[in-house]
C-alpha cells in the first residue's frame, strides 16, 4: 500500500495515503496557539485528517465537484469548517488533504452533514460522484499539543507549510517532548519562523506517528534553509539530528499548498481564518 502522509502534502510518515493533508498535516496546518512560545495553558484540539489520493487525470473533476456541491452542502449543514491542503510541487501529485475540527466525538454518532444538507438519496449520488475520481481515502484523528507548538501570531494565514511526518520508537515519546522542549523550540523561535506545530494521531494510524508543520508565506522563505540550519548552523543542525537519532525511526518533509477555494471557515481551523 502507499504510505503517504498527511499533505503530501501531507503524508504521515506510515500513513497510507488515501492527505495530507494534511498534516497537514499538516498537519497541515498549524494549531493556533497565542503567545511568543509554547503555551501550556491551551487546551488540545481534536481535528479529522482526510487523506485522498486522486485518479490520474482527474484532480481539476474532483476539485470542480467538491468547489460547487460539495462545498455548499457542507455550509448548507452547517458545517463547523475546514482547510483543504495539497501537494506544493514538493511531493506525490493528485493528493489532498481535508482538514476538519472535531468539535465532540458524538457528533459521529448521528447523521453526516452531507445526509443533513441533502438528505440520504442525493447524499450518496453526490458521494458516488466524488468517489469516481478517487483512487482511495482514510481518515484519521489528531490531537494537536500546544505544548510543544510555537505560533507567534494565531490568526496568521500561510500558503504554504513544511510537513514533517515523524515516527518515533516504542517507548520515546517523552523523549521526543523533552526534546522539541528543550532544542526544537529555541531553534524556531531563533529563526522566527511563522509558527510551528506538533499534533499527534491518535486513531486511524500508528500512535507512534507525530506531524510537525512549519508556515511558510513564500517558496523564497523555504529556499533560504531549514529553521534548524538557520538557527543552529550546519554543524548545529547535525549535531540536533544525531541527538534524535535513536528517538526517530523516520522522518518525511513534504511541502503542502492551501487550496482557499475548498476551503471555509465556521470559526477556528488548523491554520487559518478565511
Amino acid at each position: 500500500m502507499k504510505r503517504t502522509y498527511v499533505a503530501r502534502s501531507f503524508r504521515v510518515v506510515t500513513l497510507p495515503l488515501a492527505l495530507i493533508l494534511v498534516i497537514l498535516v499538516s498537519f497541515a496546518a498549524s494549531p493556533p496557539v497565542s503567545g511568543q512560545g509554547s503555551d501550556k495553558t491551551a487546551a488540545p484540539q481534536w481535528f479529522q485528517l482526510t487523506i485522498v489520493d486522486i485518479q490520474s487525470g482527474m484532480a481539476a473533476d474532483w476539485r470542480k465537484v467538491q468547489q460547487e456541491d460539495v462545498l455548499s452542502a457542507l455550509k448548507k449543514a452547517g458545517g463547523a469548517g475546514r482547510e483543504v491542503w495539497t501537494t506544493g510541487v514538493f511531493g506525490i501529485g493528485s493528493q489532498y488533504a481535508i482538514i476538519t475540527p472535531i468539535q465532540s466525538f458524538a457528533q459521529f454518532d448521528g447523521q453526516s452533514p452531507m445526509v443533513r444538507a441533502l438528505g440520504q438519496e442525493q447524499a450518496a449520488a453526490l458521494g458516488a460522484r466524488v468517489a469516481k475520481f478517487e483512487k482511495g481515502r482514510r481518515t484519521y484523528a489528531l490531537r494537536t499539543r500546544p505544548d510543544l507548538s510555537y505560533v507567534p501570531d494565531p490568526n496568521r494565514a500561510p500558503k504554504l507549510a513544511l510537513v514533517s511526518f515523524v515516527e518515533l520508537a516504542n517507548g520515546r515519546q517523552s523523549d521526543f517532548e523533552t526534546l522539541i522542549k528543550a532544542d526544537v523550540l529555541p531553534a524556531m523561535k531563533k529563526a522566527q519562523v511563522k509558527g510551528y506545530s506538533v499534533a499527534q494521531v491518535v486513531y486511524g494510524g500508528s500512535t507512534n506517528e507525530v506531524i510537525t508543520v512549519v508556515a511558510y508565506d513564500t517558496f523564497e522563505e523555504i529556499g533560504k534553509g531549514h529553521p534548524f540550519d538557520i538557527a543552529l548552523g550546519s554543524a548545529g543542525a547535525a549535531k540536533l539530528m544525531q541527538k534524535s537519532a535513536s528517538i526517530v525511526t523516520r522522518l518525511e518533509r513534504h511541502i503542502s499548498r492551501y487550496v482557499p477555494e475548498l476551503s471555509f471557515s465556521a470559526g477556528k481551523m488548523t491554520s487559518t481564518q478565511n
